[in-house]
């Protein structure tokens, strides 16, 4: 019995099932009729039961986290200036224990996940080098960021 045919399937099968399961991984809310996908860096930072409770009871709060996460900071290229010694290195900065967020690696700046360290955004800019690197995450006032944050939420409540 020759079943080189089944081959091509199986591998159809797969890809079927696999292509699912990771789109089934994606989570979204519903905020005022806009649906949001969540931030997995709210999902690895607090954990799935805690995203499962505030999606069904404070919406408004997990907007609040998912902006936070993925706007309270940029990462820019100080060039010369990232060797500044006035320069915070996010290195040396502890993860939080509760924090359910891979560690930060260096070699892949988009792993940093604010949570997990503790950053909130105070009057001033703030600045961290990443080692070994010309690289820096600027966390943005709070005033620039709670402006923003308003303007974004507004704009769904319309």
């Amino acid at each position: 019995m020759n079943l080189h045919y089944l081959k091509p399937i199986f591998v159809i099968f797969l890809f079927i099932v696999f292509g699912n399961v990771s789109f089934a991984q994606s989570e979204k809310f519903d905020y005022n009729g806009h649906s949001i996908e969540i931030s997995k860096k709210v999902i690895e930072h607090f954990g799935s039961d805690y995203i499962a409770d505030i999606k069904v009871n404070n919406k408004d709060h997990l907007l609040y986290l998912n902006y936070f996460a993925e706007n309270t900071y940029i990462i820019e290229d100080l060039g010369i200036k990232a060797s500044s010694s006035d320069i915070k290195n996010i290195s040396s900065l502890n993860k939080l224990a509760k924090s359910k967020a891979s560690d930060f690696d260096a070699s892949d700046i988009s792993s940093f996940n604010i949570f997990a360290y503790g950053i909130q955004p105070l009057t001033e800019q703030q600045v961290f080098k990443i080692e070994g690197s010309s690289n820096a995450i600027v966390v943005f006032s709070k005033t620039r960021f709670l402006k923003d944050y308003n303007a974004y939420r507004n704009a769904l409540l319309k």
